[in-house]
């Protein structure tokens, strides 16, 4: 493969709707030389063909990118990557409101997926954490719970995600109702950044200091207000349920001896440290062509896979084309086999959400360098931040696991079965703890599978109750 990118042009517009024209000719063509022709934006109708193989030359002004007999998921994220960059150059979005600690919010997580559903009871807080980001949570209980309470669970997303994820199946699908229902007090995290957290004091969306975090920020800072507020409200010890980056946040806190103390029972699902074997197209290929850097050189600090609040794959993918939808989502996530197509409505409508560039990098920088460390600022800057000319690892041995409970996934691209079984040999312990193992399962069958409520939330029921 040879490969020369184009001179970018100044009207950025221009050249997003030049690289969607690309990415549906990578995507749809297979003729032997198409040409780009008009900068228009192509229609519905021309990319409703996407995510099919073929050889194409392509000519883009006086550069050439040569892609030969790519694979076509290979393809699909190339043109992905493209698209995203260049649509959200000029991405600016409104500053949020005002922020009260317990609040009524028309526009929350409670009034929206919680209320419209009979016999729950939701209310909304906000929480200050140390480096002035003003992240929301959602408390979610049974009405008429008769039994004894048993006690606070603290439930938190995955990256390009929010707390409303797990609202979006139906209710007796929701791992948040089916804890409630057992009696449990539950809490939902929304990191900083997603929709139904508040911003930040001084910096609105606008400003580079709103996007400059990554997962150490996440560990630091966002997990320690939202499991501290819950203590406070509780004055109990919480049972933490992390998907997905939440896992990897908690990993990070737990090995430097943070939060520990707060926590009765974990649950990792799809649990991630190191992703020295990632196989979701879009991140080896963004690793392996620096993408992220060249985010970093012009100035991107926000990455979103919407543009002008639309999904990027309602642009790609017609509402009635299911394959290509559950195409999409594969780029990222590996082969879901149990997505609830079904649910797409209101998946887009609420999904996905934004995250820093850096948070990207950061993940980037572990999967080149096959680390789970923290952030690495280049020589001088570690110096400056840490003391040291490279980032300090994080010590998974440090990391308790006398009460937690692991599920991962065998065709899971993102938490891979070898990744996962490298973090179980770093554990303490040596691997003497509960875990389930689903061969079918890829990364969004967890929180949006058909059957996770048969196959996922039951054993978590059952091992909170143990």
């Amino acid at each position: 493969m040879t490969l020369a990118l184009p001179t970018l042009a100044l009207d950025t517009r221009s050249v997003a709707c030049s690289f969607i024209r690309t990415a549906m000719l990578l995507l749809c063509a297979q003729s032997q030389q198409p040409s780009i022709g008009s900068p228009a934006c192509p229609s519905n109708a021309e990319v409703e063909g996407c995510l099919i193989s073929g050889n194409i030359e392509l000519d883009i002004g006086a550069r050439a990118l040569r892609l030969y007999y790519l694979p076509p998921m290979a393809m699909a994220s190339l043109a992905l990557l493209s698209f995203l960059l260049f649509w959200h150059i000029p991405s600016i979005t409104e500053a949020l409101g005002p922020v009260e600690a317990d609040i009524q919010r028309p526009d929350g997580l409670c009034a929206l997926l919680v209320n419209p559903v009979e016999g729950y009871a939701c209310r909304e807080y906000t929480v200050q954490t140390d480096d002035q980001f003003l992240v929301g949570v959602q408390r979610v209980s049974k009405k008429e719970y008769l039994g004894k309470s048993r006690g606070p669970v603290f439930v938190l997303h995955g990256i390009l995600l929010g707390g409303d994820v797990w609202f979006l199946n139906l209710p007796e699908q929701s791992l948040v109702f089916m804890l409630a229902d057992q009696g449990y007090d539950v809490w939902v995290g929304n990191t900083r950044t997603t929709r139904f957290s508040y911003g930040h004091v001084k910096y609105t969306k606008k400003d580079k200091g709103f996007w400059d975090w990554s997962v150490d920020e996440l560990g630091e800072y966002d997990l320690s207000a939202m499991m501290g507020l819950v203590q406070s409200q509780t004055n109990q010890k919480l049972h933490y349920i992390g998907y997905s980056q939440a896992s990897q946040q908690a990993f990070a806190a737990f090995s430097q001896g943070k939060l520990v103390d707060m926590v009765s029972k974990v649950v990792f699902v799809a649990p991630v440290a190191y992703i020295n074997h990632v196989n979701s197209p879009i991140a080896t290929l963004a690793g392996s062509l620096y993408i992220d850097r060249l985010f970093q050189i012009l100035h991107v600090y926000e990455f979103s896979t919407t543009f002008r609040k639309k999904e990027v794959v309602d642009i790609i993918c017609r509402a009635t084309a299911s394959g290509c939808f559950k195409n999409w989502i594969s780029i990222f996530t590996g082969n879901n086999c149990c997505l609830n197509v079904s649910r797409r409505v209101i998946i887009d409508t609420y999904e996905t959400q934004a995250t820093s560039t850096k948070n990207l990098v950061h993940l980037a920088q572990q999967l080149r360098k096959k680390t789970f460390a923290k952030y690495d600022y280049g020589f001088w800057g570690n110096i400056m931040t840490y003391g040291r000319f490279s980032p300090p690892a994080y010590d998974l041995s440090k990391v308790p696991t006398s009460n937690t409970l692991f599920i991962h996934g065998g065709a899971d691209a993102l938490a891979d079965p070898k990744d996962v079984a490298h973090l179980f040999s770093l554990l303490p312990n040596g691997g003497s703890y509960p875990v389930s193992f689903l061969p079918e399962y890829a990364h969004i069958d967890f929180i949006l599978g058909t059957n996770a409520n048969q196959l996922v939330y039951k054993q978590i029921l059952d091992f909170l109750a143990s």
